[in-house]
């Protein structure tokens, strides 16, 4: 199952996430399983990402726009 992440920095001037929800569901993750964030990615408790990987199981996968949306 692909389950998706569609982050915004809050350092982004229009903070919206239509492209990388657009991005990530075009990629094949069904919407409900797509979950967003607008936290900002120095915080360690981004509730989007703790949504995001905590369901997942042996054989899901994660689906990001960019992959380095998820390092911190």
């Amino acid at each position: 199952m692909l389950v998706g992440y569609a982050p915004v920095s809050t350092a982004v001037g229009s903070r919206t996430t239509d492209p990388r929800r657009d991005a990530v569901v075009e990629a094949g993750v069904d919407d409900e399983l797509l979950h967003e964030g607008m936290e900002s990615g120095q915080r360690d408790d981004r509730s989007g990402l703790s949504d995001c990987l905590n369901p997942l199981r042996d054989g899901d996968t994660p689906g990001v726009w960019k992959l380095d949306r998820l390092r911190r």
